[in-house]
């Protein structure tokens, strides 16, 4: 938990640095996506080392966000005092972790989905045939019109 601690005050203390207006929710909100964010690289790690790709439905996604937004949220005011401290103890390391972090998921996610994405691809055109399709009724009908 002092992770994400230091996690919210790296990201409030920086949304406070360019004047945003709500630096704290901002704060919870980026973390949320982070959160988010990795729980779909999770999945996305799991489903590369399967053959089908990851079909899934926005509405579970969004349900997810709002959950751990409101645990996030839950825990955040619970340390509030912490995460807008001016100086909360980490060292050198810790905080290039926070930015690795933040690289890490993002290009992951990018490399993962893109892998999932190719499967989707290769699936819809294994499911394509070449075969010359029938002309329909409604070609023959505008023949009859010409």
């Amino acid at each position: 938990m002092r992770y994400i601690i230091l996690i919210l005050n790296r990201v409030y203390w920086f949304l406070t640095l360019v004047k945003n207006p709500s630096p704290f929710l901002g704060a919870v909100i980026l973390v949320t996506l982070l959160i988010g964010v990795s729980i779909r690289n999770l999945l996305l790690v799991f489903y590369s080392f399967k053959s089908e790709p990851m079909i899934t439905n926005i509405g579970i996604d969004f349900l997810i966000l709002v959950v751990v937004f409101i645990f996030m949220y839950w825990f955040s005011m619970k340390n509030k005092e912490l995460i807008e401290a001016a100086r909360v103890n980490y060292s050198k390391f810790q905080n290039w972790f926070v930015c690795f972090l933040f690289l890490f998921t993002i290009v992951s996610f990018i490399l993962l989905a893109n892998l999932n994405r190719k499967k989707i691809f290769d699936q819809i055109d294994s499911s394509y045939s070449n075969d010359p399709q029938i002309e329909s009724l409604e070609g023959e009908i505008r023949n009859w019109f010409r």
